[in-house]
């Protein structure tokens, strides 16, 4: 084999698999509160070290989706048309959120094997979906969801403002959301 020759994946199934690591960060960062309740809910070091470890990667990684990767990475402009926020949609996952997994403290082996059960059904869910822009760690963080029609196109934007249309957004695209530095 040639030194010059590429190896690997082909690049559309690469971009495919980059996108799937990073919907699961995102995944992982929409629950990071819900890992913060159950770390002080839950008795056992161990369940609480798993909970509170969890919420510090799912919340260290949104970090750097926010502030690292929208200063270094090519930002590109996206002609705004229409905005429509998409902060409705939260509520209805919150509910999945909160009535499994914090009434109980104590969980026994079979709670757990429920929760990691439903865990992967929602994580299946979420990454086959448009659910990576419902992420409440976003709001926590004073962020805002917006859905834009640019052109042609729609996305999802992370911002702290919702742009007004007309009007253009420098955003970084990360695993299908907009991320705007501002």
């Amino acid at each position: 084999m040639d030194e010059t020759e590429v190896t690997g994946p082909p690049g559309d199934q690469a971009d495919d698999r980059s996108t799937l690591v990073v919907r699961g960060f995102l995944f992982l960062s929409s629950y990071a509160p819900l890992f913060v309740i159950l770390a002080i809910r839950f008795h056992g070091a161990a369940l609480r070290g798993v909970c509170a470890g969890l919420a510090a990667v799912g919340l260290a990684y949104l970090a750097v989706v926010l502030w690292v990767v929208p200063r270094y990475a090519q930002q590109r402009t996206y002609p705004v048309d229409a905005v429509q926020d998409a902060s409705g949609q939260v509520a209805g996952y919150l509910a999945t959120y909160v009535v499994p997994f914090v009434a109980v403290p104590s969980p026994t082996a079979a709670d757990l094997v429920g929760y990691c059960i439903f865990a992967v059904v929602v994580l299946v869910i979420f990454m086959r979906s448009d659910l990576a822009q419902i992420n409440p760690a976003l709001y926590l963080l004073g962020r805002r969801v917006a859905s834009i029609t640019a052109g042609p196109r729609s996305y999802y934007v992370v911002c702290r403002r919702l742009p007004r249309p007309p009007t253009c957004i420098e955003a970084v695209r990360v695993a299908g959301l907009l991320v705007r530095n501002e």
